[in-house]
């Protein structure tokens, strides 16, 4: 809900213009609040990456390993 929404039906509920127009800014603010990240939010998901990184990393050296037997296995078929 937009803040003007908010503000025409604190209006048409008989408040103040002054009272509907803070009255919207907080309650738009609160939601706005609410959809932020905490610090503990942001560890949850840096400690998410970073065991992500980590089987990346692990899965990587194993193709580049099996990639190394490979060219080695065609070299010595050729050479």
């Amino acid at each position: 809900m937009s803040s003007t929404a908010l503000y025409k039906a604190f209006i048409e509920a008989g408040a103040s213009e002054e009272s509907a127009t803070k009255a919207s800014e907080d309650v738009i603010q609160v939601s706005q609040l609410e959809q932020l990240a905490t610090k503990s939010d942001l560890l949850a998901t840096k400690s998410d990456l970073k065991s992500e990184i980590a089987g990346l990393e692990a899965r990587l050296v194993k193709w580049m390993v099996g990639s190394l037997f490979v060219f080695a296995g065609i070299i010595i078929a050729l050479g």
